[in-house]
C-alpha cells in the first residue's frame, strides 16, 4: 500500500495566519490578490525571504518599505521557529513504516516550513519513497498536474493507495477524485457552517474517513480500511 501524507496542519502545527493572508495584510494589498500571492508563495522556489520579497514587489509593482520587508521576514522566520509537531505524527510514520507501507509526501509548502519538516522528522526522510513539494515543481494543490507528478514520481497506483490531509479541497477532492482511499484529518476546530460546506464538497465521494486525530488514521489503515 502506498500512503501520502499531506505536512501542513496534518503532520506540522504553525501560525494560524496563512503566509499569502500575512503577506497580503502587511501590504495592503486587495483580496484578489491572494491567489497570485500564493503561486508566489508556495509555487516559486524561494530559499531567502529577500528573494520573495523581490518577487511580490516586482509583480505587483510595488515598493515595499524596510519596515514592510522586517515584518515579513520576520514571519518568514516564524514560519520555522514557531513550527511543532502534531500528536502522534511521529508514531503514525513508524507505524506506517512498520507495516511495510511505502509512504510519500505531497504537500503545498514554502522554504521555512520545509526546513522545519526536515528537523522534525529527520529519521524518516531517508524511509520516505517519494518527496513532492509545491515550490519545487512549480505548481501548488489543488493542482491536477502536480498530484500527476506525485504519481509519477512514485510509480503508485491509486487504486492502491491513501491520502492523509486535512484540506477537503486541496487533498481529499483531487486524491478522491484520482480514485485513492481518503483519510481526512479535521485538525483544526472549524465553525458548524464551515464544516457543514467541507463535508458537502467531498460527499460524492466514496472511501473518505474523517478523524480528529492521527492515531485513528493509523488505526484505519491497520484494519484495511
Amino acid at each position: 500500500m502506498d500512503v501520502f501524507l499531506d505536512i501542513g496542519f496534518t503532520l506540522l502545527g504553525g501560525p494560524n495566519l496563512s503566509p499569502p493572508k500575512k503577506i497580503r495584510s502587511v501590504l495592503n494589498l486587495p483580496e484578489n490578490s491572494y491567489d497570485r500571492l500564493s503561486e508566489i508563495v508556495f509555487a516559486e522556489n524561494h530559499s531567502k525571504p529577500e528573494s520573495l520579497i523581490d518577487s511580490v514587489a516586482k509583480f505587483f509593482e510595488i515598493e515595499i518599505s524596510n519596515g514592510q520587508k522586517d515584518e515579513i521576514i520576520k514571519f518568514w522566520d516564524s514560519q520555522y521557529e514557531d513550527v511543532y509537531e502534531l500528536d502522534y505524527a511521529t508514531e503514525l510514520f513508524s507505524g506506517l513504516f512498520e507495516l511495510g507501507h511505502r509512504v510519500h509526501i505531497i504537500s503545498n509548502l514554502w522554504f521555512p516550513f520545509y526546513r522545519k519538516f526536515n528537523e522534525v522528522f529527520k529519521e524518516f526522510i531517508p524511509k520516505l519513497s517519494s518527496q513532492t513539494f509545491s515550490f519545487m515543481d512549480g505548481l501548488r494543490k489543488p493542482s491536477s498536474k502536480l498530484y500527476q507528478n506525485a504519481m509519477e514520481r512514485s510509480g503508485a497506483d491509486p487504486g492502491n493507495s491513501i491520502m492523509i490531509g486535512d484540506s477537503a479541497g486541496n487533498d481529499i477532492v483531487p486524491c478522491a477524485t484520482l480514485g485513492m482511499k481518503c483519510i481526512w484529518y479535521l485538525s483544526r476546530d472549524l465553525p458548524d457552517s464551515k464544516l457543514t460546506k467541507k463535508r458537502a464538497l467531498v460527499a460524492s465521494f466514496c472511501d473518505i474517513y474523517e478523524v480528529k486525530n492521527l492515531k485513528e488514521s493509523l488505526e484505519l489503515i491497520k484494519k484495511g480500511l
